[in-house]
């Protein structure tokens, strides 16, 4: 059962010719909205527009949805159709989805039902019905695009509960607000003598010889044709850091990023790299059940 205007179910049960077509809204997790439709044309409803396939915007296609009365999580494939290059401004929506374009994005699929007899398309005063909404999962990058998988909003049930588990490492994020430590104190500055794709050797190393603690931080290139791609530190060393996972596109000699210290979250890391022992939130003290005696 779906709520539609009385003026919509008067005119779907007098059985008029209408246009048809999705509408897909992404919100993303910075608030801003990338708004698709499926149909050739732009389509308006209140003060939002819906583009089709252009030069600043890709194609889509989607899927069916599955539609449960049980606490199973529904969702919903869409399949992205891009060159590389349509995307806002002429970017490469790809590489947008490797930097976690729609990490933590909120999609709304709505179909607007336009009647024919108004005599051009994009008539949406009958409303819009509301078809799936769900938080984007899995986001498969394919030579012609994307796959998305979205899982309705009821997944979030399946998180772990409580919140706050006892762990023996800590179980804060590393610079969150419950962890305390200033990311800025910890994060350095650097320009590349040359890179692969899974490597980045530094001109100069910008810790002063701490590169040990970069291990398991974060790489963020700040200029050049890999600006914005993010990644993880699996290892470093005096001439420069490998990552866990490759770049899209490989950086050039004399790029810039910016890199930050890691945490194995253990108690002494703690202490010793971030003297923010009074915020650790591990238990290492706790005995493993084998200890469990049963008389």
């Amino acid at each position: 059962m779906r709520d539609i205007s009385a003026a919509l179910n008067s005119f779907l049960q007098s059985k008029s010719p209408f246009w048809m077509a999705d509408l897909f809204t992404f919100t993303l997790a910075s608030g801003a909205t990338l708004c698709l439709t499926s149909a050739d044309q732009p389509v308006t409803y209140g003060s939002t527009t819906w583009e089709p396939a252009s030069a600043n915007a890709c194609s889509l296609t989607r899927g069916t949805w599955s539609v449960k009365n049980t606490p199973d999580v529904p969702t919903l494939e869409i399949h992205l159709l891009s060159t590389g290059s349509d995307y806002a401004g002429g970017a490469n929506i790809k590489l947008a989805l490797h930097n976690g374009l729609l990490d933590g994005c909120w999609v709304d699929l709505n179909r607007a039902f336009m009647p024919m007899a108004s005599g051009a398309f994009g008539d949406t005063s009958l409303g819009i019905v509301n078809l799936f909404s769900g938080w984007v999962g899995q986001v498969e990058i394919t030579g012609t695009g994307a796959k998305l998988t979205v899982k309705g909003a009821n997944y979030k049930l399946q998180e772990y509960m409580p919140r706050n588990r006892f762990m023996i490492n800590c179980i804060h994020a590393l610079y969150d607000s419950n962890c305390g430590v200033a990311r800025a104190t910890h994060t350095y500055t650097a320009t590349i003598a040359s890179a692969s794709s899974l490597a980045l050797n530094w001109q100069s190393d910008p810790t002063g010889g701490n590169f040990a603690n970069l291990v398991a931080g974060a790489v963020l290139m700040t200029s050049g044709a890999a600006s914005g791609s993010k990644r993880t530190v699996g290892s470093a060393s005096a001439g420069g850091v490998a990552m866990t996972y490759p770049l899209y596109q490989v950086p050039a000699a004399g790029d810039t990023f910016t890199i930050t210290f890691g945490c194995d979250k253990t108690a002494s890391t703690c202490a010793a790299r971030f003297g923010n022992a009074a915020n650790f939130r591990g238990f290492p003290w706790i005995p493993p059940a084998e200890t469990a005696v049963v008389a």
